[in-house]
């Protein structure tokens, strides 16, 4: 897993990778919380993805219309 937070990026506003639109905001990540009973964090050889959720804090307040 790609755990350096810090090099996250959000982009909303597009349904491609890239921002290619002018009304594209891309936002850093601060923070992320996972389920705590997702599975693989817990025995790294479970392939079981139920509880695959996780909330993102960035690290300003969007302002997306």
């Amino acid at each position: 897993r790609y755990r350096h937070v810090s090099r996250w990026r959000v982009l909303m506003g597009s349904i491609y990778n890239t921002p290619i639109r002018k009304n594209v905001v891309i936002a850093e990540v601060k923070t992320v919380v996972y389920h705590s009973s997702y599975l693989p964090f817990v025995d790294a050889n479970i392939d079981d993805n139920s509880r695959d959720i996780a909330v993102l804090a960035l690290t300003k307040p969007l302002q997306f219309t």
